[in-house]
């Protein structure tokens, strides 16, 4: 059970650096070129598209961080429980996790607007897996996990956010716990 657990969180760690890239980002004041709404302020029948926090930094950043990661992967550990072979596919596998996780952060905030949520309301348990969820769907395109994976990345990867919030909203990186 320990392997699957290891597994799950290496196989997912570009989406999750994809995930916490944009707070990081803004942190540092990096690409702040890139800081616009991605629905430019629009909204779709009275309400926002996705809201001021889905930003064309964090759109352009994932799957160049996701690839990243991969490359660093592929270079540190290439587990064989994996079906890829070589640098390549790792990284082919960092985009897609991270578009996918950053996609999908998107489209469940599209659906939070349309469901009258505003930005920062907790919405249990999509703010937690909604990248996860993205990111496991366009993996499709290349590879599906088998379900004891993917089981444990859901699990594992609700646990790890609530953490990870927690310790950004204690380091003043975010405002809400959730």
């Amino acid at each position: 059970m320990l392997e699957i657990i290891v597994m799950s969180i290496y196989f997912m760690f570009p989406a999750y650096a994809a995930n916490a890239a944009p707070r990081i980002l803004q942190r540092l004041n990096l690409l702040e070129c890139l800081a616009r709404p991605v629905d430019f302020g629009k909204s779709f029948y009275g309400k926002p598209i996705f809201g001021t926090h889905k930003t064309w930094r964090g759109l352009v950043q994932a799957p160049f961080l996701g690839a990243f990661v991969g490359l660093l992967q592929s270079i540190v550990w290439q587990p064989s429980y994996f079906p890829f072979q070589g640098i390549e596919e790792y990284v082919l596998l960092g985009v897609l996790l991270g578009s996918g996780a950053i996609l999908g952060d998107l489209f469940f905030a599209f659906l939070k607007r349309r469901l009258g949520k505003k930005e920062g309301s907790k919405w249990v348990p999509f703010d937690q897996l909604n990248f996860v969820i993205g990111a496991l769907a366009l993996l499709n395109i290349l590879y599906v996990p088998p379900l004891a994976m993917i089981v444990a990345i859901l699990i594992v990867s609700g646990m790890l956010h609530i953490v990870a919030n927690r310790i950004a909203y204690l380091m003043k990186i975010q405002k809400t716990k959730w």
